[in-house]
């Protein structure tokens, strides 16, 4: 697939006027590390006749090479200036993990999360371009985010859809503005799990993130006793997807999250 430019730390790649290549070792972006790998733990029982699988889990985070070069009209290799080695260098190697995205129709509705190890591709001992090795955070990729936002009345639902392509759940980013003092119980359908926190004021601003945080714009409201601790949960299984919310009170909601998605680049 001809995918030449990429975006990372809202930079593009041509940008700094560099486009993904292929050396003579290797082929860029083919090297994959794939997602959907997992280690599956099972016992042995009836003399070994039957594997029960017990749990799933995945072993590493989701890898992925490819090479860069400069952008010339003729296709020659331009020999790169230290400095400049220097520059991308500093670009490429964050040192936290940033949103990648490949600039191809196929890709437009997919990144990742991770950084960059560099490493110069030399010709005698002139630099001609990287070979780049993409360490994510997690095993797959990530759908745009969903956003979800409205009001909704005391005791009202609200209805989600989970379009991520793993089964099980994902905590969302969430924040609600009460409407009515009192205790919030949001109900989730899908299970039965309650997210509940007592003593809420009218006007307060609750939110929480998808790491398991919470916080309130009344800095004199004590979550640490008010709230039950089971945050929010975005649920799917295969060919049930639909989630239910029902909140006890009157009140405002964003809601967000990242799909997660089984694809790479290659």
């Amino acid at each position: 697939m001809d995918i030449c430019d990429f975006t990372f730390r809202n930079e593009r790649l041509s940008d700094h006027g560099y486009i993904i290549c292929e050396f003579d070792s290797g082929s860029s972006a083919s090297t994959v590390n794939t997602d959907s790998q997992r280690d599956i733990t099972s016992i042995a029982m009836f003399g070994g006749k039957y594997h029960p699988i017990l749990y799933c889990t995945y072993k590493d985070s989701l890898t992925m090479e490819l090479s860069i070069c400069k952008s010339t009209d003729d296709y020659e290799p331009e020999i790169i200036a230290p400095a400049e080695s220097s520059q991308i260098k500093r670009w490429l190697s964050s040192p936290t993990p940033q949103e990648l995205s490949f600039d191809h129709p196929d890709y437009s509705q997919y990144h990742w999360i991770g950084t960059f190890n560099v490493e110069e591709v030399r010709f005698g001992s002139d630099i001609v371009g990287f070979h780049l090795k993409f360490t994510c955070t997690t095993p797959f990729a990530y759908k745009n985010k969903v956003k979800f936002s409205g009001d909704v009345a005391a005791n009202g639902t609200v209805s989600i859809d989970d379009t991520s392509d793993e089964e099980g759940y994902i905590y969302p980013d969430m924040t609600i503005t009460i409407k009515a003092p009192g205790k919030l119980i949001i109900t989730s359908g899908y299970d039965g799990r309650i997210t509940m926190i007592d003593n809420c004021e009218s006007g307060e601003v609750l939110s929480f993130s998808h790491l398991l945080e919470i916080s309130s714009s009344i800095s004199s409201h004590q979550l640490g006793d008010d709230f039950n601790y089971k945050f929010l949960r975005i649920n799917n299984i295969y060919g049930d997807t639909k989630n239910r919310l029902t909140f006890s009170l009157p009140c405002s909601y964003s809601i967000s999250y990242d799909p997660i998605a089984k694809v790479v680049m290659a």
